[in-house]
């Protein structure tokens, strides 16, 4: 029973990162096509929107999407339904409230200060961009929480084919009867992840019910609680992540960061499978820990670690042969002095594919405190070493204290996983014979049957 769960749990993460190289794509093609149509400035404008939209979706459920995903999963994997349907409305209605303060606030301080500071930023873009915060809070809850309802698959085809591709094809058809501006570009988009928490929510409907159960007190005390710690801990996360690129900017200046952002941008892209790997598995260890099946979670712990080592290993392989050849190819002769902060910032990656899931595991388990702890040390060390090794050694001392940095993280709390859980299963052999036979044995669900 435990290998056929990670047989096609292997399998449904192929699916899932499969759909997710689909969105990145479709997100590339919009970029492409709206630098194209785009002034500059109001491509500026549009890029920083999006990125302060994606810190909507992480950071503006304030940790209750990382919950929500571990208390659904484990409450139905111990049958506890009506327990997984409250969680659901808790986060939900949580997310949607935090959501509408944030769009609030943005609104306000975009229509005071932010149309006296660019000329180029209406009245009408300050109220589109805020009009979508609460959805994008909204689509991070929903995404978890369908995961949690085992919903993988078709959770991620609907950031792809609803968010993604179905924004982009209405900016074509637009562009096709009128010229493409900027507040028609934050129109379809606020427009379509409202549309995207709808099908979200007409999706889990039959998981949840019509009129789910009230939470008890207690419990929403609870979350509330840890959900500031997986709170805390990620935007740790986020800022050792971003660290780097504020160092060199600051001790090396702009060159230089443009060159460690190609290194970076590059560089993670094995994390393509970590996220996908971790989207189907996350769900699956929670009600593994619920249960208190620890051999199930040692043999899907390892089979996790290979599906995403396995191709981070291959890209840096790859790089270390075609790097220099695919960076003269591509880019100006200027930016050959990246190559070797790719492939540290690779081998970062490599790091985190084969012992990532350390604090995916500890945060599916009720140890935030843990990867919070972590997490801090992880940004404290990218910090100081990016600085120190800077000093001497430049572009690539940076990049070390950023290897550096995931070492301490991932490998750190790794090492803390059979203290704290009894199990110590990465990269262990019996996991990848595990996936290679789920990969080649079996088939794929495409479509994920309601559960309740």
């Amino acid at each position: 029973m435990t290998q056929t769960a990670s047989q096609t749990a292997s399998r449904t993460a192929v699916v899932v990162v499969l759909f997710r190289i689909v969105g990145v794509v479709f997100q590339a093609a919009v970029v492409v096509l709206l630098a194209n149509r785009l002034s500059i400035v109001d491509m500026g404008i549009f890029s920083a929107t999006y990125v302060f939209w994606g810190l909507a979706r992480m950071l503006g459920p304030v940790g209750h999407d990382q919950l929500g995903l571990r208390e659904i999963a484990g409450a139905r994997a111990k049958d506890q339904h009506p327990y997984a349907a409250a969680v659901y409305g808790h986060v939900s209605w949580i997310a949607a409230c935090i959501g509408a303060a944030v769009a609030l606030a943005t609104a306000v301080a975009l229509v005071m200060v932010g149309a006296r500071l660019s000329s180029a930023l209406s009245w009408q873009h300050a109220i589109l961009i805020a009009l979508a915060v609460p959805a994008f809070t909204l689509i991070g809850v929903q995404m978890a929480a369908a995961r949690g309802f085992d919903r993988n698959i078709s959770s991620q085809a609907i950031e792809a084919f609803g968010l993604h591709g179905a924004t982009g094809l209405m900016l074509l058809v637009h562009l096709m009867f009128a010229e493409l501006t900027l507040t028609a570009v934050l129109l379809w988009m606020a427009l379509f992840a409202w549309l995207t928490v709808l099908t979200f929510f007409a999706m889990l409907r039959p998981s949840v019910g019509d009129s789910p159960d009230t939470l008890p007190l207690e419990s929403r005390r609870r979350l509330w609680r840890e959900g500031f710690e997986v709170w805390h801990a990620l935007v740790l996360i986020g800022l050792a992540s971003r660290a780097p690129t504020y160092i060199t900017l600051t001790m090396l200046g702009p060159a230089e960061t443009a060159l460690l952002e190609v290194a970076i941008r590059f560089g993670t892209l094995p994390t393509i499978f970590t996220t996908g790997v971790t989207a189907t598995f996350a769900p699956l260890l929670a009600g593994l820990s619920a249960r208190g099946d620890k051999a199930a979670l040692k043999s899907n712990l390892a089979v996790s670690s290979w599906l995403s080592f396995i191709p981070a290993v291959c890209t840096l392989l790859g790089a270390a042969v075609l790097g220099q050849w695919l960076l003269a190819t591509f880019f100006p002769a200027a930016y050959q002095a990246s190559y070797l902060p790719l492939l540290i910032v690779i081998l970062a990656t490599t790091v985190n594919g084969g012992y990532g899931m350390s604090s995916v595991l500890l945060l599916m388990t009720g140890h935030q405190k843990m990867v919070r702890q972590y997490s801090a040390v992880q940004f404290a060390f990218v910090t100081c070493y990016g600085i120190l090794f800077g000093y001497f050694y430049g572009l690539v001392g940076i990049a070390a204290g950023l290897l550096l940095g995931f070492i301490v993280f991932d490998v750190g709390l790794a090492l803390q996983v059979p203290k704290v859980l009894g199990v110590n299963g990465f990269l262990h052999l019996h996991g990848l014979r595990t996936l290679i036979s789920s990969l080649l044995v079996g088939h794929v669900r495409t479509w994920e049957t309601p559960s309740r």
